[in-house]
């Protein structure tokens, strides 16, 4: 958020989650809006569960910056390729409804009820042996992790990119002063 920052952590990394190394599954409950960071957040999620009336999505491009917190490479995880591509390249938003059918959303909720649904899934969970649910977990992070170094040194090198750009300030000056752009392509 251009505004709030990433609230970088030692231990998670953006937002306290983003790097986080966990023993636990990570359930989310969402509901409203999960733009920018609150959809990179989704993406470290093991199981989401959203209300229909959640608007999702990587807007970053509009305002001259990147998607910095693993949105980039997860995207390409979470989503169909071209669907990934085109969310973070266009910076439009993605429906709640789109999202469950490319199975980024697991369970689609009433608005209102995302909560109690992740807590019926959280007891789901737990009801099976917690040494199976931990190894289970574990070996499919593993799994994931195993291109995540490169998914970093890649954003790292957009990152350094953008920021150096005169669009990205241009970017950010529009959006504080409320106006289009004027892109400059430097």
């Amino acid at each position: 958020d251009l505004k709030e920052g990433s609230g970088k952590t030692d231990r998670g990394g953006e937002y306290g989650i983003i790097r986080r190394k966990r023993l636990k599954p990570l359930i989310a409950a969402a509901e409203g809006l999960a733009l920018g960071g609150g959809m990179e957040i989704l993406f470290c999620c093991d199981v989401v569960v959203a209300s229909r009336d959640l608007r999702l999505g990587l807007p970053e491009v509009k305002r001259g910056v990147l998607p910095t917190s693993g949105g980039l490479f997860r995207a390409l995880r979470s989503l169909p390729m071209h669907i990934a591509k085109e969310v973070v390249l266009t910076g439009e938003e993605l429906s709640a409804e789109r999202a469950f059918q490319y199975g980024l959303v697991n369970r689609l909720v009433e608005p209102g009820q995302a909560l109690p649904e992740a807590l019926v899934l959280a007891e789901e969970i737990a009801s099976n042996s917690p040494t199976s649910t931990r190894n289970a977990l574990q070996a499919m992070e593993r799994i994931l992790a195993d291109g995540d170094d490169l998914g970093w040194a890649a954003t790292d090198y957009a990152r350094a990119e953008v920021f150096a750009s005169e669009d990205r300030k241009e970017g950010i000056r529009a959006f504080f002063d409320r106006r289009q752009p004027e892109w400059t392509g430097r």
